[in-house]
């Protein structure tokens, strides 16, 4: 397999970062790194997310209805857990 190994990337007039095309992968153990903030347009997956998710927005919302018949469901205690 072929490598390249570089300090920086910058668009062609080098006055910004490149614009990925056809995306971009990182492989499973190591770890993409931006300064500053990601704008993503379409799907992002994860096993898990670090942090307490106060941050996050456009999350479901689950009434207290919904979490009861879902405790009712599963057959979830609370105060058993």
């Amino acid at each position: 397999m072929s490598q390249l190994n570089v300090d920086l990337i910058t668009n062609r007039d080098d006055n910004g970062a490149p614009l990925l095309v056809y995306g971009a992968n990182v492989s499973s153990g190591y770890a993409l790194t931006c300064s500053g903030g990601i704008s993503v347009s379409g799907v992002i997956t994860a096993t898990s997310f670090e942090g307490d998710g106060s941050s996050l927005t456009q999350l479901p919302v689950v009434s207290a209805s919904q979490a009861y018949g879902l405790q009712t469901i599963i057959k979830y205690d609370a105060h058993r857990a």
